[in-house]
């Protein structure tokens, strides 16, 4: 690997970036974006100023070359594949921790810019939205899962109907990110009936602008207390798109979305190691701090105990995450299924195990908001469901062994 793809300097890149392009937009936003009642509007989205800063972030790291880094070269991106997507990540979340900052648009999430997933797109969608996306002057949602289609992707219902060149789509989706706010969504919709009852095809992506007739926000789904939120729930009556919208083949929508769902799976392993280290980082700072019983409660080993299984747990899940990243570098080759659910069932629970511990050693402090730690808590309980519960997860590792993947 020549010194112009090295992982590391690539991330000292992404940082730098970070600090002198990101932080400035964020800091002008500061006060509207720490502040609950004005972050997000009366319906639950999220304000306009802050949306606005949050595309700004994403145009200027296309323009650096960042935001698609990633990507495969032959859509258009940086072809760096998923090491460093991996690394980047985790470093952006060792910086910046649980909270919601500006710098993660810097890098393109599958749900809602680029991604190996676009390879897919042909005519149109290659040649006219393509480079849009790449881009980032326009932002999307994946819209997989329904108020009666989670964990079980193949009890969706949301239907699509041809009709010569056009196709009507009538559904709802639900928890889709970046709803609220997106350009367009990538809609999965069974094609036909026969072959998604029996589990075996039948579903169609559609490519399909928001302002599109019959598409609507239906609301916001709000978390943990939250005025807003970046979930929503999406309705389609009646939406026409044309042959040219279809992203992929007909009927092979379920190789886009368990795609997009293991890639989900390397992005929130590296999240989840990179925000565990910022909480225990913050803990060793504090345990050096404060002092109790005439000594540092660094001193003490019930303290000691704690950050030792911290970074214990993160160790490994780093070696996990990076392990997994390695040997699924190329993003032509598909991702092991049992070694990225290892890994994210793995570091979504370190995650939360260690933001408990760095809670419990900051003691009181550690319920405040100033802290952050209550963030991390959030988002590590939310993680433990997205992109794979715990529970399909390990359902997930016992079947690829018994099928004979016994590599660990």
């Amino acid at each position: 690997m020549s010194a112009a793809t090295d992982p590391d300097l690539v991330v000292d890149g992404l940082l730098r970036f970070a600090k002198s392009e990101v932080e400035p937009i964020e800091a002008a936003v500061h006060d509207r974006a720490e502040d609950p009642a004005a972050r997000y509007l009366p319906d639950g989205r999220l304000h306009p100023e802050l949306v606005a800063a949050d595309r700004a972030v994403r145009r200027a790291a296309a323009k650096a070359g960042y935001y698609a880094m990633c990507c495969p070269a032959d859509i258009g991106g940086g072809g760096l594949g998923r090491l460093v997507f991996f690394k980047a990540w985790d470093a952006l979340y060792r910086r910046y921790g649980p909270r919601e900052a500006l710098a993660y648009g810097s890098i393109a999430h599958w749900a809602t810019g680029p991604s190996a997933l676009w390879r897919q797109a042909r005519g149109y969608l290659a040649e006219s939205i393509l480079p849009s996306v790449m881009s980032a002057e326009v932002l999307g949602c994946f819209g997989l899962s329904e108020p009666d289609a989670g964990s079980d992707a193949w009890g969706i219902r949301t239907r699509a109907t041809r009709d010569g060149a056009r196709w009507t789509i009538d559904g709802s989706k639900q928890w889709q990110t970046n709803g609220p706010t997106a350009d367009y969504a990538l809609i999965l919709a069974v094609t036909d009936p026969g072959l998604a009852a029996a589990r075996k095809g039948g579903v169609t992506c559609f490519y399909v602008p928001t302002a599109t007739p019959g598409f609507r926000m239906e609301s916001v789904i709000r978390l943990f207390g939250q005025a807003g939120g970046h979930e929503a729930i999406l309705g389609l009556t009646g939406v026409e798109v044309g042959e040219d919208h279809v992203l992929g083949d007909v009927g092979g929508g379920f190789k886009i979305a368990m795609y997009s769902v293991n890639q989900g799976r390397i992005y929130n392993t590296a999240r989840c190691v990179g925000m565990s280290q910022w909480a225990l980082e913050r803990a060793v700072a504090y345990a050096r701090d404060r002092r109790t019983f005439g000594q540092p409660i660094a001193e003490h080993q019930a303290v000691q105990l704690l950050l030792a299984d911290c970074a214990t747990e993160i160790y490994a899940a780093r070696a996990a995450g990076l392990r997994l990243a390695t040997e699924n570098d190329d993003d032509a080759v598909e991702i092991n299924r049992k070694d990225a659910a290892m890994a994210k069932y793995f570091a979504t629970n370190v995650a939360w195990r260690v933001f408990d511990r760095a809670m419990q050693v900051h003691g009181g402090m550690g319920l405040a908001n100033e802290v952050g730690l209550y963030e991390g808590m959030h988002l590590a309980r939310i993680l433990r469901i997205a992109d794979g519960t715990d529970e399909i997860l390990r359902v997930t590792i016992a079947k690829e062994l018994t099928r004979g993947d016994l590599a660990l």
